[in-house]
């Protein structure tokens, strides 16, 4: 999963585009994400998703690092919202 996940994030950057990596849990999805961050000297921000309402607020005090390029978001569990 982790040879693929490096490609798909390479290819993800060079398009300028965002990836979704999808997959079982356990699989290491949000450790790559960790370290390939961590590699290109970007900060990365993992939100742990819930159904709780102040969640969009979390996600919306972020968002304009994200666009600027600044950070890297990872909604973890973002399927169990």
């Amino acid at each position: 999963m982790t040879e693929e996940l490096n490609f798909n994030y390479a290819e993800a950057i060079a398009t300028g585009k965002g990836h979704l990596a999808l997959g079982p849990a356990g699989t290491g999805k949000t450790e790559t994400a960790k370290v390939y961050a961590q590699k290109l000297g970007r900060h990365m921000v993992v939100i742990n998703c819930t159904d709780q309402p102040e969640m969009v607020d979390r996600i919306k005090s972020i968002f304009k690092a994200v666009c600027a390029g600044e950070v890297w978001i990872c909604l973890d569990e973002f399927n169990r919202t």
